[in-house]
């Protein structure tokens, strides 16, 4: 669960840095915060229950007021009103990778039930980056459980075509169409 967490939020913040530009600056004020956010005692506050998530946020409101960006700051309150601020170093790591990651090159995972060939996965690959609008780099792997087709992963989008996942579509249909 805490990886598709980390994931979920780092290509969040990146979707969010990319867009408006800031990504570079972003990655250089994050890694001036990283003292703060990497103390024990800062990140025993932000694991204790006897502090609201509004104490929290105004903790790092007041910690970060005029060293840090908006958009960097709203999001470090973000992470501390849903209680995902231990996981900030996490992200901060998927971010950069994101950010190094070549350009506008992201990273993904294709699961297949069987072995893609080598024009298979370079057809898929291409087939991605003109659905997504911009270049990924694809780990292959193969899951019998999937019993035919493809699940692909490239930040947080999904894209399904296998016999497991259309089963599961169908019997949901199925159940919403009785009741």
């Amino acid at each position: 669960m805490s990886t598709q967490v980390v994931q979920s939020y780092a290509n969040a913040f990146y979707e969010i840095a990319n867009e408006s530009g800031k990504a570079t600056r972003f990655v250089d004020e994050i890694d001036a915060l990283a003292p703060v956010f990497n103390d024990p005692e800062t990140i025993q506050f932000f694991k204790s229950p006897l502090f609201t998530s509004q104490e929290k946020e105004a903790a790092v409101e007041a910690a970060l007021a005029g060293k840090a960006d908006a958009d960097l700051m709203d999001f470090i309150k973000l992470l501390a009103r849903n209680g995902r601020i231990g996981f900030l170093s996490q992200i901060v790591e998927e971010f950069k990778e994101s950010c190094s990651g070549g350009k506008g090159v992201k990273k993904g995972e294709v699961v297949s039930a069987i072995a893609l060939t080598d024009t298979e996965k370079k057809n898929l690959q291409e087939a991605i980056e003109k659905k997504l609008n911009f270049k990924v780099q694809l780990d292959y792997k193969t899951s019998p459980d999937l019993m035919g087709g493809i699940e692909a992963r490239v930040g947080s989008y999904i894209i399904e075509d296998s016999l497991k996942s259309n089963l599961q579509k169908l019997n949901e249909s199925l159940k919403r169409s009785s009741n």
